[in-house]
């Protein structure tokens, strides 16, 4: 019911003008979704890549599709409204950690521009990960373990700690995951360890204006590694190099004439692609007359 996306201050949801959604953790449980590649597909006016998104999200070189950044960084391979990407953000602080629901509370999606987050958002939006933190309410903990296809496996642990009644807590998390595709040899290892801490300084009930005085932080390590699968299939690039160029771009060069059935229909190489069988060059009879 509330959200620093709009301001950077704690307001209503139904007081803030931007586009805002929440993804909260029934969500994802209630989808299997565990991270941006599985979740933003689902998320209004957003589209991610990867083997379970809804675009490709290429870049172009030479004239050609190039998934290179796509696989490089594949958290940062989403849309907004159709239009461009979102800046990824942890506590609204820039971050290119991929968010993963072992240790996060809920996404906050800002879509569009929004001003009042000067500094840090892209046209496209924010896309903000609110990690967990320590309880000093009591203890508890979770254990999860799941199996899927071609080996592939996943294993989450996450356990808050009371050490000192109401004045400190610790809460640790736990992510080991290996993903099989169909592809070969494609894989993904990804092995984190989350830490946070909360305590309480001076809890100053003598204090008619002071509240408590908290201490919160937090701490992550990990490394994902792998190769990616690619989404883009195999293009043919042999036929152009047997096509004609245009008359316009050979014109342009001084002193070149070409002779008329260079674009009138009757000229066919000596040598043509069959772009349907791939490898399968078929020889055919050179024109009768000149021919280049």
């Amino acid at each position: 019911t509330s959200t620093l996306a709009g301001t950077r201050i704690k307001t209503n949801l139904r007081d803030v003008g931007s586009a805002v959604s929440i993804i909260t953790e029934e969500i994802f449980d209630d989808l299997g979704a565990t991270d941006g590649a599985s979740i933003l597909s689902y998320a209004p006016n957003t589209e991610v890549s990867g083997v379970q998104g809804n675009f490709a999200d290429p870049g172009f070189s030479g004239g050609r599709a190039n998934p290179s950044e796509q696989q490089r960084a594949p958290q940062n391979s989403q849309r907004v409204r159709g239009l461009a990407k979102a800046s990824l953000t942890r506590g609204y602080f820039l971050t290119d950690i991929p968010f993963d629901t072992y240790n996060s509370d809920r996404i906050t999606i800002n879509r569009g521009p929004n001003s009042l987050l000067f500094g840090i958002g892209e046209p496209g939006g924010v896309i903000n990960n609110s990690v967990q933190s320590a309880s000093l309410g009591r203890n508890f903990g979770e254990l999860g373990f799941r199996i899927g296809e071609r080996g592939s496996h996943r294993f989450t642990f996450d356990y808050n700690k009371v050490l000192v009644e109401d004045r400190l807590a610790v809460r640790f998390s736990l992510l080991n995951e290996e993903t099989e595709y169909q592809q070969r040899p494609t894989y993904e290892e990804d092995e984190r360890f989350y830490l946070a801490f909360e305590g309480v300084l001076s809890k100053n009930e003598a204090s008619e204006f002071l509240d408590r005085t908290v201490v919160r932080g937090n701490f992550e390590d990990g490394s994902i590694q792998g190769i990616p699968p690619s989404l883009i299939p195999p293009a043919e690039g042999i036929s152009n190099w047997f096509s004609l160029p245009s008359r316009s771009s050979i014109e342009s060069i001084t002193g070149s004439t070409l002779p008329a059935y260079w674009d009138d229909g009757s000229w066919s190489p000596k040598l043509t692609v069959n772009t349907q069988w791939g490898a399968d060059f078929n020889r055919v009879p050179a024109p009768v007359g000149d021919y280049i």
